[in-house]
């Protein structure tokens, strides 16, 4: 497996996943993070993507090696005791310091796979934000779905 093995032990694998891979092959095809599942474990009872994220996104991935682990990983999220932080660097940027994002989302797929739209008939999706560091045209972002 070509993806960076951040941290290990019996229960889990977090992986530096890159920008353009899926974790899931998908309708569209091509590689995927499962795709290297083999060499994280032999066993048949695993492992299991604990969360997911988009293609586009890099970032850390947790990987559960055994079915207890993963139940342990999604309890946990579920909880609200583990979070995800995004970061992002974008040409020019807002002009508040800090705010929420309150929209509805839907699943939306086509031939291409699925993705999540705005949407009224959504499932309401909150995500805050704040403005780390501005310069140059740019800023960086951090963002926290809740």
């Amino acid at each position: 497996m070509d993806i960076p093995i951040l941290f290990r032990d019996q229960r889990f694998v977090v992986l530096d996943k890159p920008a353009g891979l899926k974790v899931h092959t998908g309708p569209g095809g091509g590689p995927s993070v499962e795709d290297g599942f083999p060499a994280l474990s032999r066993r048949r009872d695993g492992p299991w993507l604990a969360h997911r994220l988009d293609a586009d996104t890099a970032g850390c991935l947790v990987v559960a090696l055994r079915r207890a682990a993963l139940l342990a990983a999604q309890a946990e999220f579920a909880a609200g005791r583990a979070e995800k932080i995004y970061w992002a660097a974008v040409s020019g940027g807002p002009a508040a310091a800090a705010g929420v994002v309150d929209s509805p989302l839907l699943k939306r797929g086509d031939r291409a796979g699925w993705r999540m739209v705005v949407d009224p008939a959504g499932q309401r999706a909150v995500t805050t934000w704040r403005v780390l560091g501005r310069g140059d045209g740019m800023a960086w972002l951090e963002f926290r779905p809740r």
